[in-house]
């Protein structure tokens, strides 16, 4: 009697090798796809550029735009940088923390004055 394998293609199981990350997660050796926090640097956006293309304000429905984290924000250990509103009449600036955007008009920051 022949023995039938398990494993295929519709078992469930992932048949190809995983390693574990530092979350616990498993991920494949080949998938090179970074997470918003795996990629944070302070030269660059936390945001995959492809997001930050489909992000828009929620308040004025705007595009935004990535901006780094200034010396005014030292004391948020968790801030990464702002998603800032490109509308002439908002500027709202979302917070962004561990790679997350906050989006909510409530918690928005007022824009950066000029000079």
């Amino acid at each position: 009697m022949p023995v039938r394998q398990s494993g295929g293609p519709h078992s469930g199981q992932d048949a190809g090798p995983s390693m574990n990350t530092q979350d616990g997660t498993r991920r494949r050796p080949d998938d090179e796809r970074k997470t918003m926090s795996e990629s944070n640097s302070t030269s660059g956006p936390v945001i995959d550029p492809e997001f930050l293309k489909i992000l828009a304000c929620p308040k004025c429905r705007a595009s935004v735009t990535w901006d780094a984290p200034g010396a005014e924000d030292s004391k948020d250990e968790k801030l990464d940088g702002w998603l800032v509103c490109q509308g002439a009449d908002c500027g709202l600036r979302y917070p962004v923390r561990e790679g997350i955007p906050e989006m909510l008009i409530d918690e928005a920051s007022p824009p950066k004055r000029a000079g």
